[in-house]
């Protein structure tokens, strides 16, 4: 007589449990490590991209008798901050917030084509903002990674927790003021804080150096380098500066 087929048998209720069970417990080990991954990426991706922002501050220094870029009103930290035609007080700060977000618009000579951010652009053009046509939109220029405070008025204006009331300290500064270039933070990468502080409540901020060198700084690690101006914080380490 033909051999009788054994029929094949079910998952007990016990056996997919135990299944599932260890599925979850994979997911659970992985996912940290991913999202880890994906944000190790996203660091060196901008930390890439500082690099090169970095390089169009030096070369236009190169040119402008080692100068920072500045466009505020000299000696007036309340006058006109004008860049390509556009007084960009309005748009954030009065004196040192626009200089540090919108630089890109004085160097993109110097800056090679658009550089990447993942799904954005690194300088994101805002002249139509402004009241200026579509053909010169990208005149005025914002970028997520700011340009020290500390380049835009005397290294004696930060020696003091308070703001020292002398009109002469408002003025753009040279690289040769810097005295310790490995310790001056040039460029912050301020998108960094702004995720750091939700996911963790510990801020990380991405610098990079006046030597070149980009790291990261815990916040804990630089509370003595920061200077408190009526309120608001110097996000960069400025002893270097004093």
């Amino acid at each position: 007589m033909p051999r009788r087929m054994r029929q094949p048998q079910a998952f007990t209720m016990i056996e997919l449990l135990v299944v599932i069970s260890i599925i979850g417990l994979l997911v659970s080990i992985l996912l940290p490590s991913l999202a880890a991954a994906r944000h190790s990426t996203r660091y060196v991706q901008a930390a890439s991209v500082m690099r090169q922002m970095y390089m169009s501050v030096a070369l236009y220094g190169s040119d402008s008798h080692g100068a920072f870029p500045y466009f505020a009103t000299p000696r007036d930290p309340f006058g006109p901050v004008v860049v390509n035609g556009v007084d960009l007080r309005r748009a954030q700060g009065r004196y040192y917030a626009p200089q540090a977000s919108y630089w890109p618009s004085l160097l993109r000579r110097y800056i090679s084509g658009r550089p990447q951010l993942p799904q954005r652009d690194a300088m994101i053009p805002v002249g139509e903002r402004f009241g200026l046509s579509p053909d010169r939109n990208d005149e005025v220029l914002f970028t997520r990674f700011e340009l020290s405070y500390t380049v835009f008025s005397a290294p004696e204006e930060w020696y003091a927790d308070e703001t020292p009331r002398i009109r002469s300290y408002y003025r753009g500064t040279n690289w040769d003021e810097i005295r310790f270039p490995s310790q001056k933070g040039l460029l912050v990468d301020i998108h960094w804080l702004s995720r750091e502080v939700l996911r963790t409540g510990i801020p990380t901020l991405s610098f990079t150096m006046a030597d070149g060198a980009t790291d990261r700084m815990r916040w804990e690690d630089m509370k003595d380098d920061l200077v408190y101006r009526r309120g608001a914080v110097t996000i960069m380490p400025v002893m270097s500066t004093r």
